[in-house]
Parts: structure tokens; C-alpha cells; sequence
């Protein structure tokens, strides 16, 4: 029989347009692979000793106990933690452990508490770390602080918090804003980068940070 007969000709028809359905496919893969590859930030994992934590940070960040690394890591034993008051903070170790059994639980409610630790918090939300064989998931919070002891000084500082072992793992990194702009103006920024509108030179390094604590392990 002919390839021109009807039959076969039915055949090869379907079979061109499978074949040419499947090389599209591949096609949208790879390209979208490569999208990935390209545009995915590389990242580097940080462990903090006392508490064991681990997290992910891109690897061009800097990270150690001082504020002039991109991101300050401060580490205590919830029982080692001194009652102090200041204009912007509040610590003790019955708030810590009351945000600790909070974030244990992932709570939502660890909000609250956190404002009681930071008075110009900007409360971001409750992350869950990812899942490890055999070891309980870690939640961590994340969120802006506007507050300064300066009233020359306008800072936005994103915080992260969470808790491993009774260790208080305070995570941080700030970012000087303008000393024009009003407390109001500046809590409005923070609350655009909460909610994911924030002009770009300050959002992708807000979404970075959110992205690392939510990989806390």
C-alpha cells in the first residue's frame, strides 16, 4: 500500500505531529532550565556553633558577630540572657522562652511576643526550615525594625529570630535610609517590603534574607 493511501498517510501525519510536540517540549525545558540556572542565587550554608543552626546565605554575603558583615549573628543561651530595657529593645529570659515555646509550635501568635522584644518591629511572619530526617523542623520570624536610639538616624534593620537547643539565635542586617524621611514614611517602606512592594534595591535583599531564614535547619 502507498504512503499516499489514506490509512498510512493518518499515521504519518500523527506521528510528525507527536514528534514535533515532543521536541517542543524539550525545547521549553531546557530554555526554562537555563532561566533557572542563570538567575537562582548561589548560596553558601552558615553554621552558628553554639546553638548548632544552620542556614542558607548567598554567597557573596558576609556573616559574623559584628555589624559591619551583612549579616550579624548573635548567639545566647536563653538562660544566660540578662533583664534589660532600652528605647528600642527588651530582653529577658522569660520572653525568650515564651517566643521559644511559641516558635516551637510555629504559632503564629510568636508575633505578638516579638513585638514585646522590639518596639519598632514591623512583624513579618512565621517561617518553617525545611524538613530534616530524624530532626524536628525549626520555625523562624522574620520582620523590620525601624527603630533607633539616634533620632538623627533613619535604619531599617531586618531581623530574624529563632531558636535551637535554648540558644537564641538573633539574625540582623541594616540598611541606612535617608535622615529626611519621617518615622511614618520610613514604617511605610517597612511595611511595603512586608508586603513585597518595596523599590527593588531594597526588596531583593529583604526577599534574600527572608529566603535564608527560612532555610534555618
Amino acid at each position: 500500500m502507498a504512503l499516499n493511501d489514506s490509512p498510512l498517510k493518518s499515521v504519518g501525519i500523527i506521528f510528525g505531529v507527536a514528534l514535533a510536540g515532543i521536541i517542543i517540549v524539550i525545547a521549553t525545558v531546557t530554555i526554562t532550565n537555563r532561566r533557572s540556572t542563570t538567575t537562582s542565587q548561589a548560596t553558601n550554608p552558615f553554621l552558628e556553633s553554639r546553638s548548632g543552626v544552620v542556614f542558607d546565605v548567598p554567597a557573596d554575603w558576609t556573616v559574623s558577630s559584628t555589624p559591619a558583615t551583612t549579616l550579624e549573628v548573635d548567639a545566647v543561651r536563653i538562660e544566660d540572657i540578662q533583664t534589660q530595657r532600652s528605647t528600642c529593645t527588651m530582653a529577658s529570659a522569660s520572653l525568650s522562652g515564651s517566643l521559644q515555646a511559641l516558635l516551637t509550635t510555629g504559632s503564629p501568635n510568636a508575633t505578638d511576643t516579638w513585638l514585646q522584644q522590639y518596639a519598632g518591629i514591623v512583624p513579618g511572619q512565621v517561617l518553617k526550615g525545611p524538613s530534616n530526617k530524624g530532626t524536628p523542623t525549626l520555625f523562624s520570624i522574620v520582620g523590620v525594625d525601624t527603630c533607633n536610639p539616634s533620632l538623627t538616624v533613619r535604619t531599617l534593620t531586618f531581623r530574624g529570630q529563632v531558636y535551637k537547643n535554648d540558644v537564641e539565635v538573633q539574625i540582623s542586617h541594616q540598611i541606612e535610609q535617608s535622615r529626611n524621611l519621617s518615622p511614618t514614611e520610613l514604617n511605610n517602606i517597612a511595611q511595603s517590603l512586608i508586603d513585597g512592594t518595596a523599590a527593588d534595591e531594597l526588596q531583593t535583599p529583604f526577599n534574600q534574607f527572608v529566603a535564608a531564614l527560612g532555610s534555618v535547619r
